[in-house]
């Protein structure tokens, strides 16, 4: 029976999780089998810095177009603070422009 139940919890888990193709050609691949890091992890942490990225872009045109429309003021300092920690996001970012092509996410 326990076995039943761990079996179970490992199909729920595969469930939850979607699975990110990347194509590379032959010579690349054979190169990123050189360097010793984790692929899997580095493109996971890409996406998700991007995704983060992109959402606060989001917000950001979000608050713009409210303050356009005088429907809020903008604390003191806010506008500073944004840019510094759009700049450290994108610093790390300079390749994700190369993964997003060839990248099918199904």
């Amino acid at each position: 029976m326990e076995m039943g139940r761990k079996i179970i919890k490992i199909l729920f888990l595969v469930m939850l999780l979607g699975t990110v193709t990347v194509k590379v050609d032959e010579d690349l691949r054979r190169r990123m089998n050189r360097v010793k890091i984790s692929w899997s992890e580095y493109i996971r942490d890409a996406i998700r810095s991007r995704v983060e990225l992109e959402e606060k872009k989001r917000a950001a045109e979000k608050l713009l177009d409210s303050l356009k429309k005088k429907r809020h003021v903008v604390p003191s300092g806010f506008i500073n603070e944004t840019v510094r920690e759009m700049r450290k996001s994108v610093e790390g970012l300079h390749f994700c422009g190369a993964l997003s092509v060839g990248l099918r996410i199904s």
